[in-house]
């Protein structure tokens, strides 16, 4: 492939992630994404083949980007306390959705999959999902305690990422509901420290009851 049809590549798959996004795979059109990308309709089944293959193709350039901005151990070492990790991992998924870059294409794909899945999202949450999951409740069972059932475990597991979505995707309401903005809504540290802070507090709530 030379340099012209890799970028013509680039530039539809560019232009896909970002429809794909904004309106998920359900309502996302292949013409809307070639008009975006001023490429040929024809292009999409020359480099990917049909919609199902880019979006496949899409997600995984959506994950990889985002896992490589803001990778959920932050690059710590394998011995850091779970508190440290469990802080620069919601660091990391906040970071993702406030992102400025194609790194919030992820976190904007998973949202409209939660609203209308894909048939592409079974291979979502095995390939990318999961594993990130996995250090997640790895982090959260050191925190509460290797006898915490698994119940609980996973309860605080998704009420700590609840948060994060909430404070993340909730915003554009919440500034409508708010109309004196509160400066912390904008800070993405004050925000990974409330829910640090109050995620540390329901899990030991939580273990004692």
């Amino acid at each position: 492939m030379d340099k012209k049809e890799k970028d013509t590549r680039q530039r539809l798959l560019e232009a896909a992630c970002a429809v794909f996004a904004e309106k998920g795979y359900a309502n996302a059109t292949v013409a809307e994404i070639c008009g975006r990308a001023g490429a040929n309709i024809a292009l999409v089944n020359y480099y990917f083949g049909d919609k199902e293959s880019l979006y496949d193709c899409v997600w995984r350039h959506a994950f990889k980007t985002a896992v490589t901005e803001f990778p959920i151990d932050g690059g710590l070492p394998d011995d850091a306390d779970p508190q440290t990790r469990l802080r620069t991992a919601i660091r990391a998924i906040l970071g993702r959705i406030f992102a400025q870059t194609d790194a919030a294409y992820f976190p904007r794909l998973m949202l409209q999959e939660m609203a209308s899945p894909s048939a592409a999202l079974t291979k979502i949450a095995d390939e990318a999902i999961a594993p990130q999951m996995e250090y997640m409740h790895k982090t959260i069972r050191e925190l509460i305690g290797e006898d915490a059932s698994e119940r609980l475990v996973f309860q605080c597991l998704t009420s700590t990422m609840s948060q994060c979505i909430m404070h993340g995707c909730g915003h554009s309401i919440a500034s409508r509901i708010y109309r004196e903005e509160n400066p912390a809504m904008n800070d993405l540290e004050s925000m990974t420290d409330h829910i640090f802070t109050f995620s540390l507090g329901g899990m030991e709530a939580a273990r004692k009851g």
